[in-house]
């Protein structure tokens, strides 16, 4: 009797029993999608796009206007202190904006006058008048009244000029001498003369020679070399010779150079006297040193 009533209970009991679950596998797990964000993120991917400069387009002083482009300067523009530079060009706008050439100027750049912005054609601008510049390459760039600058162009900026004196001292005289004794040629050819007047005032150099008899010689003027583009431009000569005296020939002179060997050959036949003075004529930037 007792084991169909154990048996019985034990069926019960397994009947009541409820089946475990198996866990469900990590592979298995899918992630829940965040929906704001992913969408949040595609909104900011696109604001991106959309500020990527497109079509010679940016981001900056005229948002979305396209920037100015100088296409052509004109061939008879200079980029020298008061000469114009004509160019045209496309995206200047309709206000005139600033046109700069950018250089070894204080603060980098030299800002142009401005005489003639048409809505289309030619712009037409002046060159200001500056010194202590020196001549080097530059370049010429617009900026429209919207604050954009366009592209820039390559031009060999030419400084202001000044005539100058060179003074004829030890500083800028590498030698100088009124004679240059028996040495300076073969045999007995040159003969020391009786006197020598050697004297230099500024930039005024004389040398004379005061002789009884026949004498010849060839005097020495050595230059220092120019520096900052400054060249020679003048030999001014005077002779002031008495009697037998004479000066035969000067050479050595070379237009633009910035370094001369010079030479004044004279001679005195019978006694009497070769004499002469010269000035050195140099040429370069306003305002910026020679030496």
């Amino acid at each position: 009797m007792l084991r169909p009533l154990v048996l019985a209970i034990l069926g019960l009991s397994l009947l009541g029993a409820t089946p475990s679950r198996e866990k469900p596998s990590q592979r298995d797990e899918q992630p829940e999608l965040d929906v704001p964000r992913a969408r949040k993120s595609q909104r900011k991917g696109s604001s991106e796009d959309r500020r990527k400069p497109r079509d010679n387009r940016e981001i900056g002083p005229a948002i979305g206007a396209a920037l100015p482009h100088i296409e052509q300067v004109v061939p008879f523009s200079k980029c020298a202190p008061g000469e114009r530079i004509a160019f045209t060009g496309r995206n200047f706008g309709e206000i005139p904006g600033r046109v700069d050439l950018l250089g070894d100027f204080a603060g980098g750049k030299l800002k142009l006058e401005i005489m003639d912005w048409p809505k289309s054609g030619l712009v037409s601008v002046r060159v200001p008048e500056v010194g202590g510049v020196k001549d080097h390459p530059v370049q010429l760039r617009l900026t429209n009244a919207g604050g954009a600058a366009g592209n820039r162009v390559p031009c060999d900026f030419k400084a202001a000029r000044e005539r100058v004196w060179l003074p004829l001292d030890s500083t800028h005289m590498r030698l100088s001498l009124c004679h240059v004794g028996d040495d300076y040629g073969p045999g007995n050819l040159f003969e020391d003369p009786d006197t020598t007047h050697d004297q230099t005032s500024g930039s005024l150099r004389i040398c004379g020679h005061t002789s009884d008899g026949d004498n010849i010689g060839i005097d020495k003027h050595e230059t220092r070399k120019l520096m900052n583009g400054w060249r020679f431009v003048e030999w001014s000569f005077a002779e002031n010779s008495a009697q037998g005296g004479h000066v035969l020939m000067r050479t050595g002179f070379v237009q633009d150079a910035t370094q001369l060997a010079l030479r004044v050959h004279w001679q005195i036949d019978g006694g009497g006297t070769a004499h002469y003075s010269f000035r050195l004529g140099i040429e370069g930037p306003r305002g910026v040193p020679f030496r």
